[in-house]
């Protein structure tokens, strides 16, 4: 059952865009706290799954790969959420077995007598949380004592048809606890696309001061008293 909406206009100094309104919906009130969360990467959405690629660019005559959406959006929205009182496990590095981790150390290639020591290390790759289905995804959260399970979702469309179709942005968080059930809040923002970096970096900014007005709102960037 809704019981709550909450919007919060975002004011931030570094923004590229005048930032767009956040909405929060609190989908249930009381029970158990749920600060304990597992955080998903974001998935990217599209019918127009070219859409969700950005595209690798040139600086000085060599090909350079953008980063994706998630590694954009995931480090900015789990600093807020932090800063709003959760405690994230990273889906992504939470292992289901033992790897093999490798130490080397080989000197440098470098000209003189003494070449310095290089020390590197090499860890083997494995299944994660994030690989599994979500039955088996929620049972390992909560065999870890994590009691929520944070989605994040990037949705890119066009608005309208045709040439002229501008593409819009939206990004949406949302809160389920563990075990199953009904999402406990979701945090939307939305804005049309006017550099796909830039803009997924402001949506990220958006959703996540949204949650942090709503949860702490002395925490939020950028904001004046």
């Amino acid at each position: 059952m809704r019981w709550a909406l909450l919007t919060w206009l975002g004011v931030s100094a570094c923004a590229p865009l005048a930032a767009p309104r956040a909405t929060v919906v609190i989908h249930t009130s009381g029970g158990p706290p749920r600060n304990a969360v597992l955080a998903m990467p974001t998935e990217c959405v599209s019918a127009e799954t070219s859409l969700c690629t950005l595209a690798t660019y040139f600086q000085d005559s060599v090909p350079v790969t953008a980063l994706s959406f998630e590694q954009l959006i995931d480090p900015i929205v789990r600093l807020k959420l932090e800063l709003a009182g959760y405690t994230l496990a990273d889906a992504r590095t939470l292992r289901l077995e033992t790897v093999e981790r490798t130490d080397v150390t080989h000197e440098s290639e470098s000209a003189g007598d003494a070449a310095p020591t290089i020390a590197d290390t090499h860890v083997d790759d494995g299944p994660t949380v994030a690989s599994l289905s979500p039955a088996d995804r929620s049972a390992a959260a909560a065999s870890l004592g994590l009691t929520g399970a944070l989605s994040s979702t990037l949705r890119i469309t066009r608005d309208g048809t045709g040439l002229g179709a501008r593409i819009r942005f939206e990004l949406i968080l949302e809160l389920r606890p563990i075990p199953d059930g009904d999402p406990l809040w979701t945090a939307h923002c939305s804005e049309l696309e006017e550099d796909p970096a830039g803009t997924a970096r402001l949506l990220a900014n958006c959703t996540g001061d949204g949650v942090l007005a709503w949860r702490a709102p002395a925490a939020v960037i950028g904001t004046t008293p």
